[in-house]
């Protein structure tokens, strides 16, 4: 997986403001990736773009989610497997003396990758399984069978490129 360079610009484009805010320690990005709740998946088609909440499972750089096995998120995918993945958490919401000194402590990450369906049951199986640990830890039923597998869809994103932003300062503290 590929960082962005330190530079004021990188492929696919970010210009990088504020150089404090950066999340430079992967290791801090994935742990985001892992517990963030809701996941973003940006995709475009025929100059169309479309972006959906899903819920995700983040295992070894990927994600993987679930999905009907047809619709509109695979159709994007089929046309074009290019795709972003943004997760965030708020911290605290601020509210300023004034509108303008208001602001959101917050962490986030996005991933620019390749989209493509699961087709193998094994890993398909694996992933759904991730999905019930991360959504579902407590479930007194977990087992995944050839039926769930069967019916679901399962994406996985391979990231080529993470970046990750934080602001964890209150406006009136500075940024």
């Amino acid at each position: 997986m590929r960082r962005c360079p330190s530079s004021a610009v990188c492929w696919p484009p970010c210009r990088r403001r504020v150089p404090k805010q950066w999340i430079e320690d992967q290791g801090e990005i994935d742990a985001l990736f892992e517990r963030a709740l809701v996941g973003y998946l940006a995709m475009s088609r025929d100059d169309e773009p479309y972006l959906v909440p899903v819920s995700y499972a983040y295992c070894d750089g990927n994600v993987y989610f679930h999905c009907a096995l047809r619709g509109r998120k695979l159709d994007f995918i089929a046309a074009n497997p290019r795709v972003c993945f943004a997760v965030h958490e708020v911290d605290e919401i601020h509210q300023g003396n004034k509108g303008c000194s208001s602001g959101i402590r917050y962490h986030s990450a996005m991933g620019f990758g390749r989209a493509r369906l699961v087709t193998d049951p094994a890993v398909k199986g694996q992933a759904l399984r991730w999905l019930v640990d991360k959504y579902a830890p407590d479930s007194p039923d977990r087992q995944i069978g050839d039926a769930d597998i069967n019916r679901t869809a399962v994406v996985e994103i391979v990231l080529e490129q993470v970046t990750g932003k934080r602001n964890v300062a209150r406006p009136d503290q500075g940024k």
